[in-house]
């Protein structure tokens, strides 16, 4: 009799050990389901947040891109000068023998009905390596003629340029403008290319 009672027992223990092995089974795949699921909506949004332009632009060509009209008027180069990139910088770098600036002169127009913010955040160059390269924040071959930050009344336009220092040479360089970059109420973040070599 006794014998038959620790066997029960024992049936029961390891019946209950079982039930909970499956139970936390299952909430381990519920978990992973759950992780796998939040990744995919995550890379979903940032591919709804982050889109870019079908087509790539020319200079000298005016184009819509949001509530804006935009162009890339021309480009050209300096060889020498100081430079900032981040306004934390305590002085200006000079230009080393193997860089140059380019230049690009560029006009933003407000199309739509309420006024906009634009600023020189609002850019960025990529390099043929999809590499990243910021404007300059500061910028001597251009001081007199950088776009400066600034409020776009409706029906207004602004022309400046936007300075960025890249390889002596380099042939292979695309602008991308992104308009939505002050305006928080955008829940698309649509990029504009122009190539600009």
């Amino acid at each position: 009799m006794k014998k038959v009672l620790l066997l029960l027992f024992m049936l029961t223990i390891g019946l209950a050990l079982t039930a909970c092995s499956q139970s936390n089974d299952a909430s381990a795949e519920q978990k992973e389901e759950k992780k796998a699921s939040e990744k995919k909506e995550e890379t979903t949004k940032d591919k709804t947040e982050n889109k870019t332009d079908e087509e790539v632009h020319k200079i000298g060509e005016t184009f819509k891109a949001m509530n804006t009209n935009f162009s890339v008027n021309k480009i050209y180069t300096a060889q020498k000068g100081e430079y900032k990139v981040k306004l934390s910088e305590e002085k200006e770098r000079s230009l080393q023998k193997n860089e140059e600036f380019l230049i690009a002169e560029v006009t933003i127009e407000n199309k739509g009905e309420k006024s906009i913010d634009y600023s020189i955040l609002g850019f960025e160059l990529k390099d043929g390596k999809d590499k990243t390269i910021l404007p300059n924040i500061v910028s001597t071959p251009d001081i007199d003629t950088y776009i400066q930050a600034g409020n776009l009344a409706s029906d207004k336009k602004v022309t400046g340029t936007i300075s960025f220092v890249v390889p002596k040479g380099e042939k292979d360089l695309t602008l991308v403008y992104k308009p939505s970059f002050f305006d928080l109420t955008k829940e698309e973040n649509i990029h504009y290319l122009i190539t600009l070599r």
